[in-house]
């Protein structure tokens, strides 16, 4: 399985929420699975402006030449994108947000019945599984952590760090 690791947070330098995805990326890697890492930190991602033109004159592609760019490529590629995030201001951090905002192009304008909701068609073959690893802190009590899952839900499975790295590895190799 191809596993893409994003790391959310803002320091360049190392943290603990590197530290985990590491560990992470190690217990997977015995697992047999090939492991890419990207961190937003000092990477610029436009905010989207909904402008569609990735959709409507540019299929595929997005206005913004930024950094995303690359991001996009490495997620085509994952079965598995894991989306690492600490809270700030109770919320993922606006990298984050803005990288999830901006996967537009990978989808077709296009609606489809996907059990009892409607979806994009898939602009690429390569279908992925997103989970939302939130850091646990203080900050993340069950009202937090409800509201942000509640925003995830349809995006990604949401969990927290407050399990071991390697348990959460685990935990998501069997998904």
């Amino acid at each position: 399985m191809n596993v893409l690791l994003i790391n959310g947070s803002m320091n360049s330098g190392a943290d603990s929420l590197q530290d985990y995805l590491d560990r992470f990326a190690d217990r997977r890697a015995e697992k047999g699975d090939e492991i890419r890492q990207e961190s937003l930190a000092g990477k610029t991602i436009n905010s989207c402006i909904g402008c569609y033109n990735c959709w409507l004159k540019t299929p595929g592609i997005c206005c913004f030449k930024d950094d995303h760019t690359q991001i996009l490529k490495s997620i085509v590629w994952a079965d598995q994108v894991v989306w690492a995030s600490p809270l700030s201001m109770g919320f993922v951090t606006s990298a984050v947000k803005n990288a999830n905002d901006r996967m537009i192009p990978l989808l077709h304008p296009f609606l489809r019945m996907n059990g009892d909701r409607m979806g994009h068609y898939l602009r690429y073959e390569s279908e992925f599984m997103s989970i939302l690893l939130m850091e646990y802190s203080s900050e993340l009590n069950n009202e937090t952590f409800s509201i942000i899952a509640d925003m995830y839900r349809r995006f990604a499975l949401v969990a927290t760090t407050e399990k071991d790295a390697e348990v959460m590895a685990d935990e998501t190799y069997n998904l």
